[in-house]
């Protein structure tokens, strides 16, 4: 997918290393000044940028380039009420929480390994690993509004 970095090679008998992560290319600025857009989401990183390491593990690490960011906001909203009826504590609480209240779609971050589905540098809307509907076990996963209403009698 890339050209293969300076003193790199690939030889057919050793062994492959999967998903190994590119290096950086001298001299040309990783992130593209403007992004550019792709089908479900954008462009983010220059792939020229980048070069296959060959037999050895890339030079990029983890996390070393920053993501497009995460934008979310979330509300809760409740009233409690006194029941005398149901003994001297008793009540009822009703209480509103909303999740991603302004429905802002974020963006994934870029895809940085060498796959060769042409995704490279690519960042997309949305959810890419759990169906929807699915209950989310990250709290800052990607989903969209979300309203969930709560009646609660105590005593």
């Amino acid at each position: 997918m890339f050209p293969l970095c300076s003193g790199a090679v690939n030889s057919p008998n050793d062994p492959v290393l999967l998903n190994n992560r590119p290096s950086l290319a001298g001299g040309v600025s990783p992130v593209l000044s403007t992004p550019v857009a792709v089908p479900g989401g954008v462009q983010l990183l220059n792939p020229a940028a980048f070069c296959n390491p060959g037999d050895t593990p890339g030079q990029l690490g983890r996390n070393s380039l920053r993501g497009p960011g995460f934008w979310n906001v979330d509300a809760s909203i409740g009233k409690a009420f006194k029941l005398r009826w149901l003994g001297e504590n008793g009540g009822m609480q009703f209480r509103a929480d909303l999740f991603n209240v302004l429905n802002h779609a974020n963006l994934g971050n870029p895809q940085i390994a060498q796959t060769g589905f042409g995704t490279f540098g690519q960042a997309f809307y949305g959810m890419h690993a759990a169906p929807p509907g699915s209950v989310s076990v990250v709290p800052l996963d990607e989903v969209p509004r979300r309203i969930e209403l709560q009646l609660r009698v105590y005593f």
